[in-house]
């Protein structure tokens, strides 16, 4: 029943995945990422998709895989979503995608939070890079979470569809 939606949700994640990891300038996988504030970059080192940072403040290699999980951000739109679209009554379908369309919102309420609480303090570069990664991920986290909802409401509605089609042509032939 559920290998049509598998086989999506594996194709979809498999495209993340390649955005993310895969450097498609020099064809190949890129694990690692480099993060800071780069204040003398090696121009000759560089790439289009990588840069090469000589001196600079905080700079550290990190794992891609760690920028993937923010326990409290996820814990932010999930907890939103799910509380403001759950409901015991009401068609699946229709919980889903108003779902959808609340995890949205929920991730940009989580980046606006994160956006107020940085830009009110006080200024300096090293917490507005900390800042922008945690703001796009919770639209990151918010979108995603969409999608897959959305992806899984359509799945359901197509099937209803079918079924619907099905008992229209048996009453038909039945007359």
């Amino acid at each position: 029943m559920f290998r049509a939606l598998r086989f999506r949700f594996g194709i979809m994640f498999f495209l993340i995945f390649l955005a993310f990891f895969f450097d498609f300038m020099n064809g190949e996988f890129k694990w690692d990422h480099q993060t800071g504030i780069c204040h003398e970059v090696d121009y000759q080192a560089s790439t289009p998709s990588v840069t090469k940072c000589i001196s600079g403040q905080n700079i550290t290699t990190i794992s891609k895989f760690e920028i993937l999980i923010d326990l409290p951000t996820l814990m932010f739109v999930w907890g939103i979503t799910f509380l403001g679209s759950y409901f015991k009554s009401g068609s699946l379908i229709n919980k889903l995608e108003r779902a959808s369309h609340l995890s949205k919102d929920a991730g940009e309420l989580a980046a606006t939070v994160g956006a107020v609480l940085t830009f009110a303090g006080v200024f300096h570069e090293a917490a507005m890079a900390s800042a922008f990664r945690y703001i796009f991920y919770a639209f990151f986290v918010g979108h995603l979470t969409a999608i897959i909802l959305i992806t899984f409401a359509n799945y359901l509605r197509s099937k209803e569809e079918d079924n619907t089609q099905i008992n229209n042509s048996t009453a038909t032939s039945s007359i």
